[in-house]
């Protein structure tokens, strides 16, 4: 088994120069009851337009949020990682579905193009390498290029990156004293946009690169919940295992798509 990933040493500079929030610390001091806070925007509750949301599903069911669930939509949230309950739902569904085999946190962000966007910039500096599939999702190639990263496509097939060829190109950029990549992008099921699902054999053997060569996978998985199971099966399950779920030395950051 691999030692747990240090994630210091893979922190860009703009990351090791980031300080907490001076505003956000004195967060928990709103647990406190009768606290009254003047240092942020915190409008009360009474102020807030919506007193009650409902919503009729395709199937008839009608769900209803009002009180104190509709006033925390629209307040600003004390949870630094997202809204305390949906962030507790979230954290139970990825530990059912995935089972990481090391501690992983979650966080709730506007969408997977900013989600990736904070990665980068939290792991890669201006001229360092990212690896990704020879064809790729735009947005990340957006957001990668203007950052001044170097992108190094892997060889791929109509399932996606092969691994003998990953292999073979790390260890001749490693033979040659050639700077080695820190970040692998990729889309292991319905990858973006060639539609390629990586078998979990290749999931494996990439992730065996990845302790290796010493990199980080971002694991970008939007499309797994779209996939139909068989004979009523639960939609993604059969797609091979999440790179989270082998995930041993805690060296990966999934992003879904809910």
């Amino acid at each position: 088994m691999s030692p747990p990933v240090n994630y210091e040493r893979f922190l860009s500079e703009e990351a090791r120069t980031r300080g907490p929030s001076a505003l956000r610390s004195l967060a928990p001091l709103l647990q406190i009851p009768d606290i009254k806070w003047l240092a942020g925007g915190l409008p009360p509750p009474v102020v807030f337009p919506f007193k009650e949301f409902t919503a009729t599903l395709h199937d008839g069911t009608k769900i209803s949020i009002g009180g104190e669930e509709a006033a925390a939509c629209q307040q600003y949230t004390a949870y630094m990682r997202g809204y305390g309950p949906l962030l507790d739902w979230i954290t139970e569904h990825v530990t059912d579905l995935h089972n990481p085999p090391s501690p992983h946190e979650q966080l709730i962000t506007v969408g997977s193009t900013f989600a990736t966007d904070m990665v980068l910039r939290l792991l890669l500096n201006r001229g360092d390498l990212l690896m990704a599939e020879e064809f790729t999702y735009t947005n990340t190639l957006s957001t990668a290029i203007p950052m001044g990263m170097e992108l190094v496509p892997m060889e791929s097939d109509a399932e996606g990156i092969l691994p003998a060829a990953m292999g073979s190109a790390l260890k001749a950029r490693s033979e040659a004293g050639l700077p080695m990549p820190k970040v692998l992008y990729i889309i292991p099921n319905g990858s973006n946009p060639t539609g390629g699902t990586l078998s979990e054999a290749r999931r494996e053997a990439i992730y065996a690169l990845a302790c290796e060569y010493d990199f980080l996978i971002l694991e970008d998985d939007p499309y797994i919940y779209l996939q139909y199971g068989e004979n009523g099966e639960t939609p993604g399950l059969k797609l091979g295992r999440s790179f989270l779920s082998m995930d041993v030395a805690g060296g990966g950051v999934r992003v879904d798509t809910f």
